[in-house]
């Protein structure tokens, strides 16, 4: 919740003459992956609030202006706030089905050399990629990048027909 609440309470204040409002939303960031919020690293709250600015402003006016009272209205600022994190969500949801489709149509020999970059951190080598060369007639020792290069001039290796 201190998260959340966060940025109305430090723009009131205002500390430094320029950049208040990134820096709110930098420690807010910060405040949110130290609370476990998973959605923080692959999609950019920043771009979410960027995209309704209008309504962060006006959101943040209405709770800042009752912050010193007995009763501060929080509910603009947290329905604004909680409706962004909906947003960020959704995006990152939409980002995944479209990695996904897009993954789907990557031939098996792609899918193989993308886990060994993972796996491994290179596509280069001799020992640990020998099996995944010799699938497909390919020397081990030798980068992707030159195989790629050698294979695109040739429509009848596997790399080419993506078998």
């Amino acid at each position: 919740m201190s998260a959340i609440r966060f940025p109305p309470g430090y723009l009131e204040i205002h500390p430094f003459q320029d950049g208040n409002g990134r820096l709110s939303r930098v420690l807010t960031t910060l405040l949110l992956l130290r609370a476990g919020y998973a959605y923080v690293p692959y999609s950019s709250l920043e771009s979410v609030i960027e995209q309704s600015k209008e309504g962060y402003y006006l959101a943040l006016r209405r709770t800042q202006g009752t912050i010193r009272t007995a009763a501060p209205a929080w509910t603009p600022w947290l329905t604004f706030f909680l409706k962004a994190l909906q947003r960020q969500m959704r995006r990152l949801r939409e980002k995944v089905e479209r990695e996904r489709l897009l993954l789907a149509r990557v031939p098996d020999l792609s899918l193989r050399l993308l886990d060994q970059a993972r796996d491994h951190g290179f596509l280069c080598g001799r020992q640990k990629s020998r099996k995944l060369w010799s699938i497909h007639s390919i020397r081990p020792g030798h980068c992707l990048a030159e195989r790629l290069r050698h294979a695109s001039a040739r429509p009848s290796s596997p790399l080419a027909r993506g078998d």
